[in-house]
C-alpha cells in the first residue's frame, strides 16, 4: 500500500508533487476540497487535479461556489469528472444541482 498528503493550502495553478510510483499508472485523480475562503466572495471549494505520471496538481478554486452565495456546510460539492469530449467539469453536490464548469474549470457554466 502506499499514500501520500497534498498541501490543501495550495494556491491556484501548476504544483510540483511527489507521488509514489504505485499511482503513476493513473492519468488523473481529482479531489474536491474545502478551500480558503476568508471572505464571502472567496471560493469556499477547489478541485484538485492530480496528474501523477507528470508529478504535478493543478488547484482549481471554485469561484461560482462562495459563502455569500450558498450555505456552506449545508450545501457542498461532493464529485466532478471530466466530459470525455470536451475536457470541462461536470460534478453535483449535496442540495446543488448537477453543473458544468466553464473551459478555465473554476466558474459555473451552467446547471444541468
Amino acid at each position: 500500500m502506499s499514500e501520500f498528503n497534498i498541501d490543501s493550502a495550495f494556491d491556484e495553478g501548476l504544483h510540483s508533487l511527489i507521488v509514489p510510483d504505485e499511482f503513476k499508472a493513473m492519468n488523473e485523480i481529482l479531489i474536491v476540497v474545502p478551500y480558503r475562503a476568508s471572505s464571502e466572495d472567496d471560493a469556499a471549494y477547489a478541485i484538485f487535479a492530480i496528474k501523477p505520471k507528470l508529478g504535478i496538481v493543478e488547484v482549481f478554486p471554485q469561484k461560482w461556489f462562495t459563502p455569500k452565495k450558498f450555505d456552506i456546510g449545508y450545501e457542498w460539492i461532493t464529485r466532478v469528472t471530466r466530459d470525455q469530449d470536451t475536457g470541462r467539469f461536470i460534478g453535483d453536490g449535496i442540495r446543488i444541482g448537477s453543473f458544468e464548469l466553464d473551459g478555465n474549470g473554476t466558474n459555473l457554466l451552467r446547471f444541468i
